[in-house]
């Protein structure tokens, strides 16, 4: 088992869900380049559906795109062994779910890819899959004391705790993200 600080120093291979929902999806996408900057990611496999499929297009060759599709699942809702190999085959040594809500589906894969450093948001059910959660006001809390962090999305928030974690400034200019 490798401990916290030596899994933040191994952490080129990346692995990323995106959110089943098409919006979802499109405003977690935005983070992805800096995830990869911040973690200094050198291959970078994303797992999403065929509709968010574009999101991804634009990141360049260094990134894999893995398509969540009903023939790909069990009939549990789970990844089948062909995915799940797909994902191990790039020997990610860390893993983000970007879903703000509990994905089944997505925690499992998450935890099959062999990852040591697995992220998510915060959520009570999640402790098995994820050993970092992420504690992130909902969009709908009141920030208005901080005029900065009010204008950003969760995902954003998410980014700025990742970059604290590496020791990098977590100060973000929502305007250079999108």
């Amino acid at each position: 088992m490798v401990g916290f600080p030596e899994a933040l120093q191994e952490t080129d291979r990346l692995f990323i869900c995106l959110p089943a929902d098409h919006d979802q999806a499109k405003n977690a996408a935005l983070i992805i380049p800096q995830l990869i900057d911040c973690l200094k990611a050198r291959s970078i496999t994303i797992a999403c559906t065929t509709d968010s499929m574009d999101f991804c297009s634009e990141f360049g060759s260094t990134v894999r795109v893995v398509d969540i599709r009903a023939d790909n699942r069990r009939w549990s809702g789970l990844a089948n062994s062909a995915l799940v190999e797909k994902i191990r085959s790039e020997g990610p040594n860390v893993a983000i779910d970007l879903n703000p809500r509990l994905d089944v589906m997505c925690a499992v894969l998450c935890l099959q890819s062999g990852a040591e450093l697995r992220l998510s948001f915060q959520g009570n059910e999640r402790a098995t899959f994820f050993n970092v959660q992420i504690a992130v006001p909902p969009e709908s809390q009141d920030l208005s004391s901080e005029p900065i962090a009010a204008k950003l999305t969760p995902y954003e928030r998410f980014l700025n705790t990742v970059r604290g974690m590496m020791g990098q400034s977590s100060d973000t200019d929502p305007t250079k993200l999108k």
